[in-house]
């Protein structure tokens, strides 16, 4: 049995270790997400790697996991993508609302001009 000397100091350890872990996690899957939305742009959209700017994955509500893309023609334009957790890359930013509005995009996907 572990003396009540060591019991906080234990319970601290432990914690710190389980959130280190999910912190862990998420940056791994994070950095997944980000090397193969790169090579979806490069290897099905054809995109060379000097033409992105920027891709960076965030956690969020709707969708769990994102990832934005700047381009180096479009700069301050992010566009958003997510693998609806199944590996299938779809474009959902920028929004619908934009793209009425009749702002224009350099880099929409089929189906969304």
């Amino acid at each position: 049995m572990i003396s009540r000397r060591w019991l906080w100091p234990s319970v601290l350890v432990i914690v710190i270790l389980i959130a280190t872990l999910i912190y862990s996690f998420f940056e791994v899957k994070k950095s997944k997400l980000e090397k193969e939305l790169l090579e979806y742009l490069v290897n099905e959209k054809h995109y060379e790697v000097s033409e992105i700017s920027d891709i960076k994955a965030y956690l969020g509500k709707v969708p769990q996991m994102g990832v934005y893309v700047l381009f180096k023609d479009e700069p301050g334009v992010y566009y958003t993508y997510t693998d609806r957790g199944v590996g299938q890359w779809i474009q959902i930013g920028p929004s619908e609302a934009d793209i009425r509005r009749g702002l224009k995009f350099n880099h929409l996907e089929e189906g969304r001009k």
